[in-house]
């Protein structure tokens, strides 16, 4: 199995709920390699975790990469 940084595994659960007479989406990760569990109240907030997860999962090979960068 690749290193935890150069792969990242989550299971997406989706569902819709009932807020303020308007459906709404609610969704949750699960680490697949730790079983931490995330929550989220709506699309825009999985999507910003997921891009920080990325970004970071980067910066972290690339320093791996390049043993002179500054960590």
């Amino acid at each position: 199995m690749e290193k935890s940084s150069d792969y990242l595994a989550y299971m997406l659960r989706m569902w819709s709920v009932e807020q303020n007479g308007q459906r709404v989406w609610r969704v949750s990760l699960e680490d697949a390699h730790t079983g931490e569990f995330f929550g989220f109240a709506d699309l825009a907030d999985i999507l910003d975790f997921l891009e920080g997860k990325a970004i970071s999962a980067i910066k972290l090979a690339g320093n791996r990469d390049h043993p002179s960068s500054p960590r």
